[in-house]
């Protein structure tokens, strides 16, 4: 018996009711994400690798709402080196720019990457 089939019996496995994004949550704590993968061909492997919103973790989501209940426009991620904050941004306009769902719809229009530099000069 596979670790997929038995994970079947566990409460939190995956089902044909969850979402794609739950289910590979659940694959993902019952730590079965690469057999889950190996079952998958080539071209099937690349499509949910190209799916980052099952990949990244849920502080690298953008948030739904602002706390006052209304769209956000500004998202400042702060992290130190290695949390994946290239990542996020990058993922995050891409998913602006094909009008992923968890993202923006419909499509982004404008898109404007704006970043500060800090500048150190010698005398």
């Amino acid at each position: 018996m596979t670790g997929i089939e038995a994970s079947t019996r566990a409460e939190a496995s995956p089902n044909c009711a969850m979402s794609l994004s739950d289910c590979w949550r659940a694959l993902s704590r019952l730590k079965l994400i690469p057999e889950a993968m190996a079952l998958c061909n080539r071209a099937e492997q690349a499509r949910l690798n190209r799916h980052w919103y099952l990949h990244g973790r849920p502080d690298q989501r953008p948030p739904r709402l602002a706390r006052d209940g209304r769209a956000w426009t500004v998202w400042l991620v702060l992290g130190g080196r290695g949390a994946g904050k290239t990542r996020t941004g990058a993922e995050w306009v891409r998913g602006m720019a094909l009008g992923h769902p968890d993202f923006s719809e419909p499509r982004a229009g404008r898109i404007a990457l704006v970043g500060g530099l800090l500048a150190v000069f010698d005398d």
